[in-house]
């Protein structure tokens, strides 16, 4: 009896199935589309001539609209307003029939209330998916405080909620509308961000046509290359490997949890092109750049929200640029890159290389190795690396008849004291004061060029030493000596080193 009741309606569903097939086929939906549009724009021109057709427009002044708002509404019955100006803009006794509410997951809940106060019906709008309004720290207290004092209802707890997620959380028994349709993304792109964060449920309108490289990894090779919220060497990647692949695709646009990244990013291209991802909520591109910069994600960067949103900005392609670091698979990013693996895509390996690589804990067995088979002339790893890349070079371009020595005083150089201020001049006379690596002709014995290896953390935000590498360098040109100074988060390589003697 079972299996007859399935039977019949498996062939009942079927038939359904056909039926509706069929009046489809008969269907013609672009001309009935257009059909509606015309409809549509018929009805609304009909309005618009009822309403304004006979007579001339009342002219207003800004001074009028707040006693006179009734009347000014009548000529102009739409008012584009941001949510804080949206109760004093017009007389504080009108209601509005209706108030719209755009992206309502960045309006935070008291300027929301207040907005609410000024209208009769309210359609809220917005993606609790989507990054929400940004509290700072002294807010924050302030608010903590106050829901400590009077115990605020969590739901109404203004620093972890948004309007949005306030809302959908008190009043669970208004009607709700999904706008489930996507038009912006290629769907390899969305579809990521629907299994992840949506549970399927958008529907992506977009047509897949099979392109290559939609979605693309280039992983940074291992190594803490961030520095707090700056990662030159995804920078370089940027540019060196990233940017040349974008040329004839359209819009270009780089996100970055950062906004140090993005200034340095912007720096490097010297164009604005590079934003932080809460800055890019709204916008879009059809080529997407991300730079995850931190060695290991982290509850900022790889939060659902975030990456939901800089994902999205993608119509056509996304490129992530990240760490090649070992990292947590349930993590949003390790659960990224292999969904880029599974639909086949590409995820490469940089091929940018720098000497102080060897400095990073990753490569501990190869940098025993190394000190082991190189001479050590300092007490810093990274001049000594620095060291013996610089004589490698110099013996391919014996013709140039370069030769370097480690820590030459600075005193030595001077042949003309006179040309040094007082200040220049004490610094110069430190016995501790030299030069890391000068460069000089063999043949004359004429310096040429200093090479100074800077430590990041050390030289970074200090201002004494920051004073320091400066009086220096001063000193160094007033002697036509070329100060080349070297951090140790540059990418430094054989090649680089070469193009810089070869120059002088």
């Amino acid at each position: 009896l079972e299996s007859a009741y399935y039977l019949t309606r498996k062939l009942e569903i079927e038939q359904e199935v056909d039926s509706i097939e069929q009046q489809l086929l008969s269907v013609d939906v672009k001309e009935s589309a257009e059909e509606l549009r015309k409809s549509s724009l018929q009805v609304l021109k009909q309005a618009i001539a009822k309403q304004y057709g006979s007579g001339r427009r009342t002219l207003f002044t800004r001074q009028d609209i707040k006693p006179r708002t009734e009347t000014f509404l009548k000529e102009y019955p739409i008012v584009l307003s941001t949510t804080y100006s949206a109760k004093s803009c017009i007389s504080k006794d009108f209601v509005f029939d209706y108030m719209i509410m755009d992206e309502a997951s960045q309006v935070d809940i008291k300027t929301g209330a207040l907005a609410l106060s000024c209208a009769a019906n309210v359609v809220i709008v917005g993606d609790d998916m989507q990054l929400p309004n940004v509290v700072s720290s002294e807010e924050e207290k302030a608010l903590n405080a106050i829901r400590t004092t009077y115990n605020v209802d969590d739901r109404y707890n203004a620093v972890t909620h948004s309007f949005l997620r306030s809302c959908t959380e008190i009043l669970k028994d208004v009607p709700t509308t999904l706008l489930r349709e996507h038009y912006r993304c290629h769907p390899k792109i969305i579809q990521f961000c629907n299994q992840r964060f949506y549970g399927g449920e958008l529907l992506p309108m977009t047509i897949d046509k099979g392109e290559e490289d939609v979605l693309q990894v280039i992983q940074t090779v291992k190594g803490n290359h961030a520095r707090e919220h700056f990662n030159q060497r995804e920078i370089d990647v940027i540019v060196q490997e990233v940017m040349p692949l974008c040329a004839g695709k359209g819009s270009v646009g780089i996100i970055t949890p950062y906004r140090t990244q993005a200034e340095a990013i912007n720096r490097v291209l010297g164009k604005d092109i590079a934003s932080t991802v809460h800055k890019y909520q709204g916008r879009e591109c059809d080529t997407i750049i991300m730079s995850m910069v931190d060695n290991l994600p982290t509850s900022f960067s790889d939060d659902k929200n975030l990456l939901n949103v800089a994902i999205s900005r993608a119509k056509s392609q996304l490129y992530i640029v990240t760490s090649g670091n070992e990292m947590a698979q349930d993590t949003n990013l390790a659960q990224l890159i292999s969904y880029v693996k599974y639909n086949n895509f590409a995820v490469k390996n940089s091929k940018i290389h720098s000497v102080f690589d060897l400095l990073y804990q990753q490569y501990t067995t190869e940098r025993l190795a190394y000190q082991s088979e190189h001479i050590m002339v300092s007490d810093y790893m990274s001049e000594n690396l620095v060291y013996n890349l610089i004589v490698k070079v110099l013996e391919e371009l014996s013709w140039k008849n370069l030769a370097v020595v480690c820590h030459y005083p600075l005193a030595k150089i001077i042949s003309d004291w006179s040309l040094l201020s007082n200040q220049e001049n004490d610094f110069a006379k430190n016995s501790l004061t030299h030069i890391d690596f000068l460069i000089y002709n063999s043949l004359t014995k004429q310096p040429l060029m200093a090479i100074e290896v800077d430590g990041w953390l050390y030289h970074k935000d200090k201002v004494v030493q920051q004073s320091r590498d400066r009086l220096k360098d001063q000193i160094l040109t007033k002697y036509s000596l070329i100060p080349y100074r070297i951090s140790t988060t540059d990418t430094i390589t054989a090649e680089s080193l070469k193009e810089v003697f070869v120059s002088l």
